[in-house]
Order: structure tokens, then C-alpha cells, then sequence
């Protein structure tokens, strides 16, 4: 980092001379230097990720978090909708993280990542956090006896452990009562039969 700066000479009195045509000037006024200040340079090593034992769903975070998952009904009708919050917190660059690997829920629910949001601080000079993703679900069978949201699992790199850790919720469970939504389906077209 550098800055440029203009420091001010001046003259002392007694070593003017009244008579010099410049004197009322140098006595009020004053002359610049210019002076470069610059600040030392500063090295950082940075270390690839080890390669060996990188699991497939690793996204590139690091640092090290923790998950949870809650929902904010546990009793619902087929067709009403849920939200699915999901929140990942710990040390780590909270504002890249990517989204947690969602559950399969095809043929359960209909799903809609609605909102994201963070929040950031230092602690101890690590920047700090948590990051909250909003999922709306929409079931579209009822349950027998209930419909289960399976784990949400985030892995990332723990620079402190250098490993790979996986973390995920425990399964979640709501109650679904109704008759199941039935997909449009496709009129076929027949021939016309004369008589």
C-alpha cells in the first residue's frame, strides 16, 4: 500500500533575509516536498486442498460449520404449502457458501429455494457467521402415517483438522392429510370411427 503526502518547509525566521525580493512570500508561504510512504510487503501461503479423500458433493467450502434443519408445520394438508429453513453457521467465508445438498423429494413435494440470508462478524480475528436458506415445500400425497424430509447433508474442509468433514440434520417428519394431486394427463386422440 502506498500514499503520496507533500510536507510543508518552513523556513525560520532568522534565516531570512528582509531584503530578498521573495521574503514576504517564503515568510507566509510555505514549500513542498513530496514523500512516497509504502508499507512493507506481506506474504501469504496458501495450500491446495488435498485431492485424497475429497467427497463428491464437496462445493469448496472451508472452515468449519455446523447444520440444522426445522420446519414450520408438522401438520399440513396436501397441496398447502411448508417452509423448510435450513441453517448453516461456524467460522469460514459465510457469504460464498453454497447451498446444502437438498433430499430427493420428487414424487413427496414440490420445492422452491424462496430466500437466502447471512449474517457476518469477526470473532477473535475469524470472520464468523451463519448463512439461512428458506425452502418452500408443497406436499403432494398425504403421508402414510407421515411424509419424512431425509437428511441435509453439507461437507466442507476443516483447515484445523485437514480433513473433510460431512455434517448433516436428522430427518424430519410432518403429518399430511387430503387425497394426493393427480398430474394432468395427455388426451389421446383416436381415430374417428364411421359407422
Amino acid at each position: 500500500a502506498k500514499i503520496q503526502i507533500e510536507l510543508e518547509q518552513i523556513a525560520s525566521p532568522s534565516s531570512m533575509n528582509p531584503f530578498d525580493p521573495q521574503f514576504l512570500q517564503r515568510f507566509f508561504g510555505a514549500e513542498s516536498e513530496t514523500h512516497v510512504l509504502e508499507t512493507k510487503p506481506v506474504t501469504i501461503t496458501a495450500r491446495a486442498l488435498p485431492g485424497e479423500g475429497r467427497p463428491r458433493d464437496f462445493s469448496g467450502a472451508v472452515g468449519q460449520f455446523d447444520i440444522k434443519a426445522e420446519l414450520d408445520k408438522t401438520a399440513i394438508k396436501v397441496g398447502d404449502s411448508l417452509t423448510l429453513t435450513v441453517t448453516i453457521s461456524g467460522q469460514g467465508n459465510i457469504r460464498s457458501l453454497p447451498s446444502p445438498a437438498y433430499p430427493n423429494l420428487e414424487g413427496m413435494f414440490r420445492s422452491y429455494e424462496t430466500e437466502k440470508s447471512e449474517t457476518i462478524s469477526k470473532d477473535q480475528g475469524f470472520i464468523a457467521g451463519k448463512k439461512v436458506y428458506k425452502l418452500l415445500l408443497i406436499p403432494q400425497a398425504p403421508g402414510h402415517p407421515d411424509l419424512s424430509i431425509p437428511p441435509i447433508r453439507f461437507t466442507y474442509f476443516d483447515p484445523k483438522t485437514h480433513s473433510y468433514v460431512r455434517r448433516e440434520t436428522p430427518p424430519l417428519s410432518v403429518k399430511v392429510s387430503g387425497e394426493p394431486i393427480r398430474q394432468a394427463s395427455s388426451l389421446r386422440n383416436e381415430p374417428n370411427k364411421e359407422t
